[in-house]
């Protein structure tokens, strides 16, 4: 039986350690979003804010409040 991707393993709960084969995955994710949250926290142009959220959530939810 083929083992879960790392993703759906850590949504499950499962713990994943550094030394996971896979972990590298988890590592480039993290690399990407702290790269998109520096560049969030440098404009000031609203439309570039919208995509840069969306970029980092996956998620274009326009509902306020």
């Amino acid at each position: 039986m083929e083992r879960p991707d790392i993703f759906n393993r850590l949504k499950s709960g499962e713990l994943i350690r550094l030394s996971d084969p896979e972990f590298p995955k988890i590592d480039e994710i993290v690399n990407h979003t702290i790269r998109l949250s520096a560049r969030l926290n440098s404009t000031g142009d609203i439309q570039q804010l919208r995509q840069i959220l969306i970029e980092i959530t996956g998620s274009a939810d326009r509902s306020e409040g």
